[in-house]
């Protein structure tokens, strides 16, 4: 990573991960990963110069998420088709 990239950094049960802003937009603005054994996604919005953890796990499912649409920003669950604004 390039000297003073700017991140969305996540701490999550003592494990840490930092996300580029532009690995982010190189993904439409949405991630899935995991930090340590927490399923979450990454969210950036460029306009609002901001980002977004949320973890995935809900009981005992874990969903996964995709770019919707650029403006205004939205993901969308792809097991349930729902759209997701993170502004």
């Amino acid at each position: 990573m390039p000297p003073n990239s700017i991140v969305v950094g996540i701490e999550a049960n003592g494990s840490h991960n930092a996300y580029p802003t532009d690995l982010i937009l190189a993904s439409e603005g949405v991630v899935d990963d995991a930090v340590g054994a927490m399923p979450i996604v990454v969210t950036f919005d460029k306009a609002a110069r901001g980002g977004l953890t949320y973890s995935r796990a809900v009981e005992d499912r874990v969903f996964s998420f995709e770019p919707a649409s650029a403006a205004p920003p939205l993901m969308r669950g792809a097991e349930t088709g729902s759209l997701w604004d993170f502004r």
